[in-house]
């Protein structure tokens, strides 16, 4: 059970310092509450009707799973099916798929965009001129769903999907009254939510890319990493920095922050903070309140299979030894997810025994160094989100360990993603993927997200400036390559990106 911060409760919404700067927010409050009794902790008139513009997106079908769940009418659109939208349909939600028009919001109350869906939209359009339709943006929608709740916002360039999905589970198993809502699908349930009615908890992924974490009301702030990401919101780093230390600084006054210190920029704002309830985490400074130490990988023998790979690391928790980890994920940047669960769990109070016991059982969320079985049933496939530099040389290194490990090589196969991020990042692009532990390099197209093309700015140009690389056009291509290389047992086939990759990865070990 949470012990601590459990004697109280919380309105998080009714903050008069909070909407004297948010003056949209509290209106809308208004017009959602009046007339109606508090009933859950989301709007309180169960009359109310939905409509999600862009449904399909990671973060907006999990609110509209939300606010399904607890009854209220949800509708959406969007311009595709997908895995998400199939789920939603299952649950008995109505969803209009491609493409979107103003008649979809008729006799509809509230409608629900992300930053994704263009002002030209016609049913953003309607809403915003409609005098009877309330438009609300993403963070607006999550801020009115959690507003009763104590909630552990979890935030930072790399490792949030992970982080926030232990988390989760952790308090799954703690049985916590609580919700959750993430941006990725986790292995534990196939989906992106738990949803526990009258919820007390909120675990949140808090997305930075749109301001969403300086955006919602947050008891316990997490702070993985930082870095020169989503340039097209933030146009800079120093602005991107400066909203962190906004976001450690907005945590409760009940609450606290957890930040890794491993990232200099990171540590750097515990000195900036307005308060001193920080809590740190490292994988390997013993100046950090809770740190790892003794890291290995080691094969291990279970009920189910001989043979097993798992890793194993020590923790301390201000200096003194706190207890033996075993975790069946890789690598040294799931260690330090690993901390950042731990410290946040730990100080909320819930059994270190519960703690061990989830992370023991917790498997990657999709997409996060996800593996996915074989390929001719020899190669190991990995499946990974990666598609910004940082992020590729942290992953591209655990697979070179995981080669190591079985004396084998690593393929690692590239679908960049969006080509402004491929313009502005080129050279930190050829950087890393010209590593010495990279055996061999494919690069596919650019998944462009719908941007348009830019001149020279290509994964062919790419390829041509990354020595011993290959560029593959398209699938049939990709797999004609890979079978060229003749793979032997236990290779690593890494496959990385955040476009539509992930479905080659999974027709590489259909079979």
């Amino acid at each position: 059970m949470i012990l601590l911060y459990a004697s109280f409760k919380l309105v998080f919404y009714i903050d008069s310092n909070y909407y004297e700067n948010n003056v949209n927010e509290y209106i809308i409050f208004v017009l959602l509450n009046f007339q109606s009794k508090k009933t859950l902790g989301l709007f309180p008139n169960s009359n109310i009707k939905f409509h999600i513009i862009g449904i399909g997106g990671i973060g907006m079908s999990a609110i509209a799973h939300v606010l399904h769940d607890h009854g209220y009418y949800v509708q959406g659109s969007d311009l595709s099916e997908n895995a998400n939208v199939k789920k939603l349909k299952e649950l008995g939600v109505k969803c209009f798929i491609g493409g979107h028009d103003s008649k979809n919001i008729e006799n509809i109350d509230v409608v629900a965009y992300s930053t994704a869906v263009k002002k030209d939209n016609p049913e953003f359009i309607l809403a915003s001129e409609s005098d009877s339709i309330i438009l609300m943006s993403r963070h607006q929608i999550l801020h009115q769903i959690i507003y009763n709740s104590y909630n552990v916002c979890v935030s930072g360039m790399h490792g949030k999907t992970t982080t926030s999905s232990m988390i989760a589970l952790i308090f799954e198993y703690a049985k916590s009254n609580f919700l959750a809502m993430i941006g990725g699908i986790m292995q534990y349930n196939q989906s992106n939510t738990i949803i526990h009615k009258n919820f007390d908890w909120a675990v949140i992924e808090a997305d930075e890319s749109d301001d969403t974490f300086i955006k919602v009301p947050s008891m316990v702030s997490i702070i993985t990493n930082i870095s020169p990401e989503h340039l097209d919101y933030h146009l800079t780093f120093d602005v991107i920095k400066n909203k962190f230390v906004e976001f450690i600084n907005n945590v409760h006054p009940l609450g606290f922050a957890v930040l890794c210190i491993d990232d200099k920029d990171v540590s750097k704002m515990i000195s900036q903070a307005n308060h001193n309830r920080i809590i740190t985490y490292s994988v390997s400074d013993n100046r950090a309140d809770y740190y790892g130490n003794n890291i290995k990988m080691e094969i291990y023998n279970d009920e189910k299979d001989e043979g097993r790979i798992r890793m194993s690391f020590d923790v301390y928790h201000q200096n003194e030894f706190l207890d033996k980890f075993y975790i069946n994920i890789f690598g040294e940047f799931n260690i330090s997810n690993c901390l950042a669960s731990i410290a946040s769990s730990h100080k909320l109070g819930i059994d270190l025994e519960i703690i061990k016991k989830a992370l023991f059982d917790f498997r990657s969320t999709k997409r996060r160094f996800d593996i996915l079985g074989k390929f001719k049933n020899k190669a190991i496939v990995i499946d990974d989100y990666a598609h910004h530099p940082r992020e590729i040389e942290v992953v591209v290194n655990t697979a070179s360990e995981f080669a190591k490990f079985y004396n084998s090589k690593l393929i690692v196969v590239l679908q960049p993603h969006r080509y402004t991020r491929l313009q502005k990042l080129q050279d930190n692009f050829i950087e890393v993927l010209s590593s010495r532990n990279i055996d061999n390099l494919i690069i596919i197209p650019v998944y462009s997200s719908g941007e348009k093309e830019i001149m020279g700015i290509n994964s062919e140009n790419l390829s041509k400036q990354i020595q011993d690389s290959t560029f593959c056009e398209n699938f049939e291509k990709l797999k004609e390559s890979l079978s060229n290389l003749s793979v032997q047992e236990n290779d690593i086939i890494l496959l990385m990106g955040a476009g539509d990759i992930s479905g080659m990865a999974y027709e590489l070990v259909k079979n």
